[in-house]
């Protein structure tokens, strides 16, 4: 199978000249944002007509969800298979959702998000669209792999993975590595490579871009896993093919089961996390995946210890501090930005790099928003950027635009 190269596309990539991007792109195919929340996106439909127009194939669109529950969730599908069948996309077209940091800040504004729930939405989505004849995917990142999605949750579905550190760290059908300028797009545009389709032969490989059908566990694979350990599945490579044959993942299940098994060890933290969140403050703990293995090593819960440093942070010396004004604009600067750094603080004055000057820490993937402000400093460009209900600069050597 040869590898094809994908570009996605959502309104932030502004104007585009289809031509040029089919004579110069050098690219395979595209993937179109339908659209985020209740909304489609502002430039779909027009993407649409130029693509088909150019001749360059849409072999999938993602939905941007911001549900919190079944009922939004069920909504969201229904407005992207609206959107596919409007635009007259054929059934074979890959319909994903695309849960990110941005959904959880929205679903913490009305709920608590826990990975059960996140899952069970994602099994919705997909379900709903599978049911419809489409083919179901979920985009994703390591960190939502390992903390907000069930491995049960991405069966059946095209698996799309970001990970923008230079090799693939998961199993996946498309990678998403990184961004690129593309001849005929106006700003830069996030770049992949699918392994499941085959534009030598100009068609979908049908039997890879439709995963088959497994059976429906019928049980938790924690309920699996004490089946397991009662002897029911047997072991070795016997336990691996049952379990697949039962449509459980052996891996999940064995790591639940090697979990039940072993002594319990515990570690008991000589520390408050008050405590702690000062250690990390001084930067005893490192920052993003090294401090999250650091803190659950020695015993404490990282988003406990996370929160109150954020809280320490933001408050400083306990006095209020006001964001200061831009002072530059360049419309061009409108849009999306992407953080690429582990950890990113974003600040009340640009260019001020001391503790009391952050407002929060912005972890690598999540987006904030640009509306053309900025401020120069030390020859360095501090974007003021958009985070939920937060404004703030940013160092836009750490950022880059969607």
């Amino acid at each position: 199978m040869s590898t094809t190269k994908i570009i996605d596309v959502s309104k932030y990539q502004g104007t585009i000249d289809y031509d040029k991007v089919k004579k110069e792109g050098k690219i395979d195919a595209v993937i179109l944002r339908s659209s985020i929340g209740t909304s489609t996106d502002d430039k779909f439909y027009e993407y649409v007509d130029g693509f088909k127009k150019a001749g360059i194939p849409i072999v999938g669109i993602y939905h941007f969800s911001h549900a919190v529950n079944e009922s939004d969730v069920m909504k969201e599908a229904s407005l992207a298979m609206s959107n596919a069948e409007k635009a007259g996309l054929d059934k074979k077209t890959i319909i994903f959702f695309d849960f990110e940091y941005e959904s959880i800040d929205v679903f913490k504004t009305k709920a608590t998000p826990t990975k059960d729930v996140v899952s069970s939405l994602a099994v919705k989505f997909c379900s709903a669209i599978r049911s419809a004849g489409y083919v179901s995917g979920i985009y994703f990142n390591p960190d939502f792999y390992n903390n907000w999605f069930n491995k049960d949750a991405l069966a059946n579905n095209i698996k799309w993975l970001a990970d923008w550190r230079g090799s693939r760290s998961l199993e996946c059908d498309i990678w998403q590595y990184g961004t690129a300028t593309i001849p005929g797009i106006q700003n830069k545009v996030d770049v992949n490579e699918s392994y499941i389709f085959d534009f030598s032969k100009e068609e979908k490989i049908e039997s890879i871009s439709k995963p088959a059908s497994k059976p429906s566990p019928k049980k938790s694979n924690e309920e699996v896993a004490k089946d397991v350990i009662a002897g029911k599945y047997g072991n070795g490579e016997d336990r691996k093919k049952k379990l697949k044959e039962a449509g459980y993942d052996y891996d999940a299940v064995q790591s639940i089961v090697n979990k039940l098994v072993a002594p319990k060890q515990e570690t008991k933290p000589k520390k408050s996390n008050e405590e702690v969140a000062k250690d990390v403050i001084k930067g005893l703990y490192g920052n993003g995946e090294d401090r999250k293995k650091k803190l659950a090593d020695e015993g404490y819960d990282y988003n406990a210890v996370q929160s109150i440093v954020n809280k320490l942070v933001n408050t400083g010396s306990n006095s209020k501090t006001n964001v200061a004004p831009a002072q530059s604009r360049d419309n061009s600067l409108t849009g999306g930005y992407v953080v690429t750094a582990s950890a990113l603080n974003m600040r009340y004055t640009p260019g001020l790099l001391t503790n009391t000057n952050v407002i929060r820490v912005l972890n690598k993937g999540q987006v904030v928003q640009n509306y053309g402000y900025y401020s120069t400093i030390g020859g360095v460009k501090w974007l003021y950027v958009a985070f939920g209900s937060e404004t703030g600069y940013v160092d836009s050597r750490y950022v880059t635009k969607k």
